[in-house]
């Protein structure tokens, strides 16, 4: 968690300045430290990654670090999948995509996340997300710019036309 931090530029970074001692159920599983402005999280299996900000805010709203979709396993970055500077960070299971439209982060995961980085992410018809996904008897949902993905019994199903 350190050396994350004395990578990321210490106080000067996004993080600013540390707000806890490190903590968690231990480095067989894995161990964090908040900062000012996010946390870091390592493991083993994920390697040390910072969540900072909006992000930070997004993945606590889904249930954080004890939530479902587990550890960080990548920094925030862009990608020509995320265009006009779109960011997405992603998770065990699952990913927070920061919309440059509406300025605000939301959770994808499973089938839905999935299926929307096999067709381009925010460059296909879709765009960006515009709400977390959610998920009510059985089907999960995610509403984005131009449309929907959604998810049941039978299947996945894109309609986006944008």
């Amino acid at each position: 968690v350190l050396d994350a931090y004395d990578a990321a530029g210490r106080e000067r970074s996004a993080l600013g300045m540390p707000a806890s001692d490190v903590w968690g159920p231990g480095p067989d599983t894995y161990l964090g430290a908040d900062y000012a402005h996010g946390e870091i999280l390592s493991s083993r299996d994920t390697g040390a990654h910072a969540v900072v900000r909006r992000f930070a805010r997004a993945f606590e709203r889904v249930g954080g670090v004890a939530g479902p979709r587990g550890l960080p396993t990548s920094g925030r970055s862009g990608g020509p999948d995320l265009p006009e500077g779109g960011k997405a960070q992603a998770f065990r299971h699952g990913t927070v995509y920061l919309n440059p439209h509406d300025d605000a982060v939301h959770v994808l995961w499973g089938r839905i996340d999935a299926r929307y980085a096999r067709i381009g992410r925010a460059s296909s018809a879709c765009g960006y997300p515009v709400a977390d996904e959610s998920e009510h008897d059985g089907v999960q949902s995610a509403t984005f710019e131009h449309g929907t993905i959604v998810h049941d019994a039978t299947g996945t199903t894109v309609s986006c036309s944008g």
